[in-house]
């Protein structure tokens, strides 16, 4: 979590289908009244396939 400089902040989370692995990087930046301002699932960084 990061302030975006504008009142607002930026989250950045790692998701997985398993337990052992982080597959998914994604980042939302959320305004001073808290609406999502990328969406509802922000944008997805990466799509780790290995």
């Amino acid at each position: 979590m990061s302030a975006d400089g504008e009142d607002g902040a930026l989250f950045a989370w790692g998701s997985s289908e398993n337990i052992y692995s982080v597959e998914h990087s994604s980042v939302q930046r959320i305004s001073a009244e808290g609406e999502l301002l990328w969406g509802d699932s922000g944008i997805r960084l990466d799509d780790w396939n290995y």
